[in-house]
């Protein structure tokens, strides 16, 4: 520290200066104040490392005046950095506000204490790494420390400046910047850049990073892989373009698109563009670039190998193109189930245009139970084998549900590997509808308390429904399938002689009806009663047997005879359409099922006559089945050609034209009524709807071809 009279005369000094402002030489200073010349040269040169003074040389003479400089001590307040001044111990001389508002010292506490006196574990490290040498710094020092305030980390970049005090003693200067923003930054940079770099690495595109001089700052492993180049290879943007765009022409094309897209390109905004490419190996790949510019100006590029995508598309357009008017609905999918084509037939099928469907999933429009079947069959055709005939479940665009024929198969690439998926679909729905009803039919008829059973023109049993095997005490009729009917009847010669006598009768009149016996290893023979008629135009088709054992049947009509005025009431609620007519060719009865069929309630049709029963059927008054019972055979044909007559009973196969709104085929029977005395009273006619099941077996007979 400075003594008293040291400073008393310094301040001699610069009181004298100040009234000579174009300065005084040592001697003229030393006379002025009367001390010792070497005395005064010695203050003026603390005073001149202090600032405080300036010196001039004018010829051989030193000049000295007051500094027009603002002194350290004026600069610390406006710092915005931390400023501590400390001597060669290490003691606190001087700091400014920020070094007390950053580590919450105040200035009393701190001027004069050691520095490790305060216990700022920062500071104590630069001040260890000063003095390494025990030797104060010659020339500035730079490092950088962190500082813990409240768990918070702070980083500070510390500069250390030797310092000569004004009485020539020397110490050292701090100056610490607050760092920890820009440190945070650089950190979640590096952070950035090595999550970049591992999601890079591990992407399954490649990608490469390049500076806005053209320079590849980064590659990916995947770039690598897909186009065989490296790192020392591709350095440049006119290394790329020389080595993956051989051909000059193509690659002046490329160059240009290039530079126009980076003149016209934004931060942020991707712009595609598909190069063919030339890899290392020579092969050539159809690559979507997918560039887009960073905030710091580079260039991010992600690039997309879509030569197989490409392939499936220039053959399902070639497909399209073919298929596109077909009625069949035609899906093309990628090797991902991913849809590429979606036809005229398919849009009418579902509702869904190609518009709403491209890009989408074929499985978004499977029944949600079968979407997991279904996916494995697509994976079974990726792998090479085609699937044909698969019954699944579409969901039309309303809501409905579709049956669909499916025939899936794969795609091939040159190498004979799946790429694509070719779906051509066919919709069932009607068919599966009719076979359903066909098996509710067939329920029906296996459950009819009356036997009824199917042999063909051999008399090989075809089928027995329940009554019949119950009839003949056979568990199923699995056991007797393919066995001849002569076996069920007397074992003697009048068994094929019976036969044949039943076969001549419906070749001629198209059925047999009488009497029968069974050898059934009984007691006694069983006595039936059959009818036997043709269920086709065929002569050597089907045969229908109806069998009824002859107790039951006499029950039966004793019973019918007993009830007969309650027969009317029963034809009511007949499930198939069935009205009934007098002798006078009215109507008598009109049952709910004809209601049904004709939207006519029977209180308007009741009574008329003039065939105007035949209106809602046909469009026009003509005689219905019924009104033909009592003609010739020479009449019925002029109305009904393909009629059959089975005794009294006609039969014919009909097309109404207005029936149920659009047309409908119908079976049609027709009887005529006696009274006791055997005379005729009127007749009833029954309708039966065919459509379905004619054209199941329209289909049945295509697909047999």
């Amino acid at each position: 520290m400075i003594s008293s009279t040291k400073q008393e005369n310094i301040n001699r000094i610069l009181s004298i200066l100040k009234f000579h402002r174009k300065g005084m030489t040592i001697t003229e200073i030393s006379k002025k104040i009367k001390i010792n010349r070497n005395l005064v040269a010695k203050y003026l040169e603390l005073l001149l490392l202090s600032g405080r003074v300036e010196m001039a040389t004018v010829g051989v003479a030193k000049v000295f005046s007051i500094s027009h400089r603002v002194p350290m001590s004026a600069m610390l307040s406006f710092s915005s950095d931390i400023i501590i001044v400390l001597d060669r111990e290490g003691r606190l001389i001087q700091t400014n506000r920020n070094f007390n508002d950053f580590f919450n010292i105040t200035v009393d506490s701190a001027i004069g204490s050691l520095l490790s006196e305060l216990r700022i574990q920062c500071l104590s490290c630069i001040w260890e790494e000063i003095f390494q040498g025990k030797v104060l710094p010659e020339d500035e020092i730079s490092m950088e420390t962190m500082h813990e305030v409240e768990g918070e980390r702070k980083f500070l970049k510390a500069k250390v400046l030797l310092t000569v005090f004004e009485d020539g003693e020397k110490g050292v200067t701090l100056i610490l910047e607050d760092i920890t923003a820009r440190k945070k930054a650089e950190i979640a940079l590096k952070e950035s850049e090595e999550k970049f770099r591992n999601v890079a690495e591990l992407s399954s595109f490649p990608v490469a990073v390049i500076d806005s001089d053209g320079r590849y700052l980064y590659m990916n492993r995947k770039f690598t892989e897909t186009f065989g180049y490296s790192e020392k290879e591709v350095r440049e943007g006119r290394d790329w373009f020389r080595l993956a765009y051989p051909d000059p022409e193509y690659r002046k094309m490329a160059k240009e698109a290039w530079k126009e897209d980076l003149t016209q390109s934004r931060a942020g905004e991707v712009r595609p563009r598909i190069f063919t490419v030339t890899c290392r190996d020579g092969t050539e790949k159809e690559v979507c670039f997918r560039p887009v510019t960073m905030p710091d100006g580079n260039q991010l590029i992600t690039y997309g190998d879509i030569t197989e995508k490409r392939a499936i598309e220039r053959q399902l357009q070639f497909l399209t193109s073919i298929l596109d008017n077909s009625k069949k609905a035609i899906v093309g999918l990628d090797r991902y189930g991913k849809i590429l084509t979606w036809n005229r037939g398919v849009m009418l099928m579902t509702g869904f245009t190609m518009d709403e469907m491209l890009g989408g999933e074929l499985l978004s429009i499977f029944a949600p139970h079968i979407k997991a079947s279904c996916e494995e069959t697509l994976h079974t055709v990726c792998d090479g084998r085609s699937i044909e005939n698969q019954h699944v479940i579409w969901i039309h665009k309303d809501g409905s549900f579709i049956d669909v024929s499916l025939n899936c198969s794969p795609i091939l690439d040159r190498n004979r590997s799946a790429n694509g998926i070719l779906v051509i679909a066919n919709d069932i729905t009607k068919e599966k509808k009719a076979e359903k009803d066909l098996q509710i039919r067939d329920y029906v008829i296996a459950g009819m308390n009356t036997g009824i059973g199917l042999v063909d023109s051999d008399w090989g049993i075809c089928y027995l429904n329940r009554a019949i095997l119950d009839l003949l005490e056979r568990g199923e009729t699995a056991e007797i399938i393919g066995r001849s009917f002569a076996e069920l009847i007397n074992q003697d010669a009048r068994a094929e002689k019976l036969l044949d006598a039943i076969q001549e009768a419906i070749r001629k009149v198209g059925i047999w009806e009488g009497e029968i016996t069974l050898d059934l290893n009984r007691d006694a023979p069983l006595r039936c009663y059959m009818v036997a008629r043709r269920v086709d135009d065929s002569e050597a088709g089907y045969i229908m047997i109806n069998m009824e054992e002859m107790d039951r049947k006499k029950d039966a009509e004793k019973g019918i005879r007993i009830k007969g005025d309650e027969i009317e009431e029963i034809i009511e609620f007949l499930p198939e359409p069935t009205l009934m007519i007098n002798d006078q060719g009215r109507v008598r009865r009109w049952n709910q099922a004809m209601e049904r069929l004709t939207q006519i309630k029977k209180e308007e049709m009741i009574g008329k006559g003039d065939y105007a029963y035949a209106l809602p059927l046909y469009g026009i008054k003509m005689p219905m089945l019924l009104d033909m019972v009592e003609k010739p055979d020479s009449e019925i044909i002029k109305y009904y050609p393909n009629f059959r007559r089975f005794g009294k009973e006609l039969h014919a196969e009909v097309f109404m034209p207005c029936a149920r709104g659009k047309g409908a085929y119908f079976w049609v029977k027709a009887s005529p009524i006696y009274n006791e005395n055997k005379t005729y009273v009127g007749a009833i006619e029954s309708l039966m709807d065919i459509t379905q099941w004619r054209a199941i077996r329209k289909v049945r007979m295509e697909r047999s071809k």
